[in-house]
């Protein structure tokens, strides 16, 4: 696919060929690796990015009723985000014309109410004990399971269609380690924070994407994008799609995301306490402390 640079509503220039690199020359994987483990996996409840009030999908339409920011406290939409050291080898690079659409929300945030299911299990092994009635269970361990997202799409406008592409590719670039040429080669792919419906529910949680699904319908229109302009056309100077790389999007799609969470062992066991815990100390960074013992579910 070629290679855009600076695309705007009324010019495209690209040049076949040519390579697009996301990371900085200067990146090491200590850098990376740093910015993943301190102390073991990073905690939730960390601020991983500092303002998660962001803008809607459709920026253009939201600007104009709303004003386009929301309020980093008013903002209970699912997010799921990079913390700024990661998220500049993703959508905060600004070459990056598949992922920068991300960087007005901040991430990846769901247009329409996405369907959540989350399981806590605690195990119990059970043992027969000879000449009794009942088998004794014995606990061996408490875990919470894959954090499951299924969410709808729509694409009805050039910003729609291009933020789409953008969720598709972040999910598709975070299930994969950095590998070969990359400066961060070896890394492990990035964690990722889930966060929505208050600080009491999805409180930053660190997470690693499992799975990632996307249904292409068979039943529904498709709708051609071009990849890196902006929504529209400026009049008397509209823009020639048989000169940009397109592509063509569904409607209406369906997408599925499995986030297993992740939890530093330092953290578990020098910070962890039921008792806490279940009075809710744990489920956001204690404010004025400067603990990093949120995050928990």
């Amino acid at each position: 696919m070629p290679n855009i640079s600076n695309a705007t509503n009324s010019d495209a220039s690209f040049s076949d060929g040519s390579s697009q690199t996301g990371y900085n020359g200067g990146a090491t994987a200590q850098n990376i690796t740093s910015g993943r483990l301190p102390g073991g996996v990073l905690p939730g409840g960390v601020s991983a990015n500092a303002n998660m009030g962001g803008v809607s999908p459709n920026n253009a339409r939201w600007q104009s009723q709303f004003g386009g920011v929301i309020k980093a406290e008013n903002d209970w939409r699912i997010r799921i985000s990079l913390q700024p050291s990661l998220a500049k080898y993703f959508y905060s690079d600004p070459s990056n014309l598949l992922l920068n659409k991300l960087q007005a929300t901040s991430g990846v945030i769901f247009p329409y109410t996405p369907q959540i299911q989350v399981t806590h299990t605690a195990r119990y092994n059970p043992t027969l004990l000879t000449h009794s009635n009942y088998a004794s269970h014995f606990y061996e361990g408490s875990e919470v399971q894959s954090i499951n997202i299924n969410a709808d799409f729509t694409v009805q406008n050039w910003d729609e269609g291009q933020y789409l592409l953008a969720v598709i590719h972040f999910f598709r670039s975070v299930t994969k380690m950095f590998y070969g040429r990359d400066p961060l080669a070896g890394a492990p792919p990035p964690l990722v924070f889930l966060n929505g419906y208050g600080t009491a529910y999805f409180p930053n949680v660190s997470c690693v994407v499992t799975q990632f699904t996307h249904t292409m319908p068979a039943d529904s229109d498709y709708l051609e994008v071009p990849i890196g302009v902006q929504n529209g056309s400026v009049a008397g100077n509209a823009i020639n799609l048989t000169s940009i790389p397109t592509i063509r999007l569904p409607v209406a799609s369906q997408i599925n995301v499995n986030l297993q969470p992740v939890y530093s062992r330092t953290n578990v066991v020098q910070n962890f306490s039921l008792q806490s815990f279940a009075r809710g100390q744990f489920v956001s960074q204690v404010k004025g402390t400067g603990a990093l013992t949120g995050g928990f579910i």
